[in-house]
């Protein structure tokens, strides 16, 4: 979905990279799928960081974009933001979203230690 845009893409992993059981890589790689097409479709970025930490507490996964941004309290979530609510919680993880208008969203996914 980026070859053909003008984003930047960012990817980091901190710490050292643990196993993710089939299942639980599956959701995160889809909820990821999401926030990157949102981030594309819906906010027009030019940014977009990947970033895959792993330490004492779990694995975090933090999305974030340079794009237009919306309020959250303003609008029903639609389909993408509800299944990636939903892949979370299969999963036993917490799926936070902050959204600033004009300024970007980030779309954190944390899972506990014993989860992963």
């Amino acid at each position: 979905i980026f070859a053909d845009s003008a984003v930047a893409l960012r990817f980091a992993i901190v710490g050292p990279p643990g196993p993710l059981p089939g299942e639980i890589g599956h959701e995160l790689l889809w909820i990821c799928q999401e926030a990157s097409v949102n981030a594309l479709k819906h906010a027009a970025a030019t940014r977009f960081g990947v970033e895959l930490r792993f330490d004492a507490a779990g694995t975090t996964v933090a999305l974030t974009d340079d794009g237009c941004g919306f309020d959250l309290a303003a609008r029903a979530p639609g389909l993408g933001l509800r299944g990636m609510a939903e892949r979370a919680e299969v999963i036993g993880a917490k799926l936070r979203i902050t959204s600033v208008a004009g300024v970007g969203t980030t779309v954190e996914i944390r899972l506990p230690a014993g989860k992963s």
